[in-house]
């Protein structure tokens, strides 16, 4: 998808940034209710039928910052951004960190 240079302006009733679990939820709920919804991804939508990618493929395509993302301090939890239409739910697979007790 080319994205345009040029200033474009788009009217909607509600706004969702992110198109991972909580933003497409949100957006299939207000859709659902009447509303105009605008949905914006920061990254592309990767075509099923180019799964499953090398790593290299998948980190530099689908995951901020290429999966490196800096973290301060010294975290108990590490994280990844996914950068891809899904989101986190896309990249992690539903794999959840268990958290510290």
């Amino acid at each position: 998808m080319e994205i345009s240079k040029t200033e474009t302006t788009l009217n909607c009733e509600a706004l969702i940034l992110g198109s991972g679990a909580g933003g497409s939820v949100i957006a299939e709920t207000l859709t659902k209710s009447g509303l105009d919804v605008l949905m914006i991804e920061e990254g592309p939508h990767i075509n099923p039928e180019k799964s499953p990618m090398t790593a290299t493929e998948s980190f530099s395509h689908q995951w901020r910052s290429g999966g490196l993302n800096a973290a301060i301090g010294n975290p108990i939890i590490s994280y990844a951004e996914g950068r891809c239409v899904g989101g986190g739910t896309e990249i992690n697979s539903a794999i959840m960190q268990k958290l510290p007790e």
